[in-house]
């Protein structure tokens, strides 16, 4: 077992993760859902930069500080993979 001191993000950055996911549904409702997952794929990019580069326990993470990076850009790459196909409607 380890004694150093697991840092917790601050209530500040958990209302700002609520606010971007309250923003991308906005976003999917009075835009589009294309234009949605693009925004969510750019926000995923730019958690994987602040997550690789910000100290630890800034931004919350899972895993190892480039684990959960490496994570984020494997998401947004699939984000941007399917993205043109997020409006295709359900036929049953």
């Amino acid at each position: 077992m380890t004694t150093a001191k697991q840092r917790v993000p601050n209530t500040l950055t958990y209302l700002g993760l609520i606010a971007w996911v309250v923003g991308m549904c906005a976003l999917a409702i009075y835009i589009g859902p294309v234009t949605a997952v693009y925004g969510t794929g750019i926000s995923l990019l730019i958690f994987a930069v602040l997550r690789a580069v910000l100290p630890v326990g800034t931004v919350p993470g899972a895993r190892g500080r480039w684990f959960d990076a490496v994570l984020l850009v494997l998401g947004a790459a699939a984000l941007f993979l399917l993205a043109p196909i997020a409006a295709t409607p359900m036929s049953l």
